[in-house]
C-alpha cells in the first residue's frame, strides 16, 4: 500500500454553477435595468452584506452523515459512503469518503448536495491549503520484476530498488560438554560441572546425552553396545557447583551421562502424550484387587491377582509372560476356590502401536478350562495417553469365549494420570478406575508407577462337596466393592 498527495484548486465557477442551479432564473420577456434598481429590490448595500457568506463553525461527520452548523439545530447531509476526514472554509466542505473517494459541499446551498471528486484510491484524508485541496489517497501498487532482480514497472511509473539480501544468521556456539549426571532423585537430576566449565543458568535448556557404546565380551557374557540418546531438558536450578535438572515424561537419563551445552536451538524432549519409549529393559507389573460381596445370598469375598514380567527389546520386538485373572473366593462354610490363566505373549511394541499374539492354558470354571489362543492391541503410546485391549479364546470349548479386558491411561501432568480398567469372562467381571502416579523415573530403568484404583467386581464359582461330581457343592455369585492397587516396576 503507499500513500499519494494530490491537489485541487477550489473551483469558483464549478461551485457558483451548483450554487446558481440553486437559484430560480430571472424572467427574459422583462429584463432589469441595472441602472435603476426594481421596486421591493435590495440596495447595493444590503447586496453586498447579503453576498458576503456568514462565518461557520468547522463541521463535523456522524457515520456517512455531514453535519453543517445553524442558527438552531445542525443540517444534516447525507454521504454516499462513512465519512474519514473533513476540512472546510466559509464556502465550501471537503470529506474524505474512503473508496468512495472525496465529496465537495457547497455549506451554503439549498440544499447542500455533496460533488464527487475524480480521485485514483481510497481517500483517507484531506486538507485545505492556499485556496488548493489536498488530498490523501491509498494505492494499491503491483511491481513486475525480471529474473535479473531489476523492476519492469509499476502502477505508478516510479523506479524501485530490489530489497537488499538478508543479514546471513550467526552460527550457533559449538557444543560443549561442561558436566555429567551424578544422581536422580525422582524426576531431577542432579549435576556436577567439570573443572573451569562455564556455569549453568536458571530456565537454561541443556542436552543430556548418553555417550555410544559398542557391543564387548566381559568373561564370557557378551554385552550389548548402545547407540547415542539426546535428552533436551531444562534447569530448574543453577548453583556454583551445578544444578539440577527437571526431567519430564520421556527422559530417561543416567549417572554418568555427560551434559552439553551449545549447538543448533533444539525443543524439549519431554512429551507428555507420546513420550519416546526406553528399549532394552525389563519390566514386572502386578495387581492385587480385594472385594467384598453385597449379595445376601452369596456373602464372602474374594481376592484377585495378576502377575506379569516383560522384556523390551532393542528391536521394536517386546515379550511377555504373565497370570491373568488368578482369582482366590471364599465363600460361607466352604473351602476356598482358586482359578488360573497363564499367558505368554509375543508383541510388535511401534511407540505409537503395538499388536501381539498369546498362548496358554486357562483354569476358570468347570467347561471354561483349556488351552486358549489370544491378541493385543494397543493404540498410543505405552508411558503417554494409551487404549491396551487383550482377548483369549478357549478352542473346543463348550464356550470359547475366555475373556477380555481393556485400559485406558489418560495422563494429566507429568507424573500423575486418570486409569480407566474393565473387562469380564467366564463368571468373572470388573470395572475399575483410579490413578497412575509416576512416583520414581520417567519411563527408562528405576522406574516405579503405582495405581491405586477402586470399583465393583463379579466373581461367581461353585465349591465342589464332592470331587467325583462336578456339579455337586455350593454354587457362589459374588458382586460388590473393590480395592485395587497396582505395582510397576523397571529395574533396569
Amino acid at each position: 500500500m503507499r500513500s499519494l498527495f494530490r491537489s485541487f484548486p477550489l473551483l469558483p465557477l464549478l461551485l457558483a454553477t451548483v450554487a446558481g442551479a440553486q437559484e430560480p432564473p430571472a424572467d427574459p420577456a422583462e429584463p432589469a435595468d441595472p441602472a435603476e434598481p426594481s421596486e421591493g429590490a435590495p440596495s447595493e448595500s444590503e447586496a453586498q452584506e447579503t453576498s458576503e457568506p456568514p462565518p461557520l463553525a468547522a463541521p463535523t461527520c456522524d457515520g456517512a452523515t455531514l453535519l453543517l452548523p445553524r442558527s438552531d439545530e445542525p443540517l444534516r447531509v447525507e454521504l454516499p459512503a462513512p465519512c474519514l476526514d473533513v476540512a472546510s472554509t466559509a464556502s465550501v466542505v471537503v470529506v474524505a469518503l474512503g473508496t468512495a473517494g472525496a465529496a465537495l459541499v457547497d455549506p451554503l446551498g439549498d440544499p447542500p448536495l455533496p460533488l464527487l471528486l475524480p480521485t485514483l484510491g481510497a481517500v483517507v484524508g484531506v486538507a485545505i491549503e492556499d485556496d488548493r485541496i489536498l488530498l490523501r489517497e491509498s494505492l494499491e501498487v503491483t511491481r513486475s520484476v525480471d529474473s535479473s532482480g531489476k523492476p519492469l514497472g509499476s502502477a505508478l511509473g516510479a523506479p524501485t530498488t530490489p530489497a537488499p539480501p538478508p543479514e546471513p544468521l550467526a552460527p550457533p556456539p559449538p557444543e560443549e560438554t561442561v558436566g555429567t549426571v551424578v544422581a536422580l532423585r525422582g524426576r531431577r537430576a542432579i549435576v556436577e560441572l567439570l573443572p573451569d566449565a562455564p556455569p549453568l543458568t536458571d530456565e537454561q535448556v541443556v542436552t543430556v546425552r548418553t555417550p555410544a557404546t559398542r557391543t564387548r565380551v566381559v568373561g564370557r557374557v557378551v554385552v550389548p553396545g548402545r547407540t547415542r540418546k539426546d535428552r533436551v531438558v531444562p534447569v530448574e536450578l543453577a548453583t556454583d557447583e551445578g544444578g539440577l535438572l527437571l526431567l519430564g515424561r520421556g527422559d530417561v537419563v543416567r549417572p554418568g551421562d555427560e551434559v552439553v551445552v551449545g549447538g543448533p536451538p533444539r525443543r524439549l524432549s519431554r512429551r507428555l502424550i507420546g513420550p519416546t519409549p526406553w528399549r532394552n529393559q525389563l519390566g514386572v507389573d502386578l495387581m492385587l484387587v480385594g472385594g467384598v460381596s453385597a449379595n445376601v445370598w452369596s456373602r464372602g469375598g474374594h481376592f484377585v491377582g495378576r502377575a506379569r514380567v516383560w522384556y523390551a527389546a532393542p528391536i521394536p520386538v517386546r515379550f511377555e509372560i504373565s497370570t491373568e485373572h488368578l482369582p482366590v473366593g471364599f465363600g460361607e462354610g466352604a473351602q476356598p476356590w482358586v482359578g488360573g490363566d497363564l499367558q505368554g505373549l509375543v508383541e510388535l511394541d511401534l511407540p505409537f502401536f503395538g499388536v501381539g499374539v498369546s498362548g496358554g492354558y486357562q483354569w476358570l470354571h468347570l467347561n471354561h478350562s483349556g488351552p486358549t489362543v489370544g491378541a493385543l492391541v494397543r493404540g498410543g503410546f505405552r508411558d503417554g495417553m494409551h487404549l491396551e485391549v487383550r482377548a483369549r479364546f478357549l478352542p473346543g470349548a463348550p464356550n470359547p469365549f475366555g475373556g477380555v479386558e481393556g485400559q485406558g491411561v489418560i495422563p494429566f501432568s507429568q507424573g500423575v494420570g486418570l486409569v480407566l480398567q474393565g473387562g469380564g469372562g467366564s463368571m468373572i467381571g470388573f470395572a475399575r478406575i483410579g490413578v497412575r502416579l509416576h512416583v520414581f523415573g520417567q519411563g527408562g530403568p528405576g522406574t516405579l508407577v503405582l495405581a491405586p484404583m477402586v470399583g465393583m467386581s463379579v466373581l461367581g464359582y461353585q465349591v465342589l462337596s464332592d470331587p467325583d461330581q462336578p456339579f455337586s457343592g455350593t454354587a457362589y455369585n459374588q458382586i460388590g466393592p473393590s480395592l485395587g492397587l497396582g505395582i510397576e516396576l523397571r529395574p533396569f
